[in-house]
């Protein structure tokens, strides 16, 4: 599972707004719950996983 790109400001009122551009939008909620759509960024912003470093002690196997 992607980790969500949106961060909840106001529960009572579902306001989100996007880690990475900060675009806010009101959330929709159904039964209590947030719907899919909810938790992703209306411009398609995604969340990338920094960068893997490469340890240069550790040899590769032979």
């Amino acid at each position: 599972m992607t980790r969500p790109v949106m961060r909840l400001l106001d529960p009572f009122t579902g306001l989100m707004e996007c880690k990475v551009c900060g675009t806010r939008h009101a959330a929709l909620r159904r039964a209590g719950k947030y719907v899919r759509g909810s938790w992703q960024c209306i411009n398609g912003c995604q969340l990338t996983p920094p960068a893997r470093r490469e340890n240069p002690d550790v040899r590769p196997y032979k």
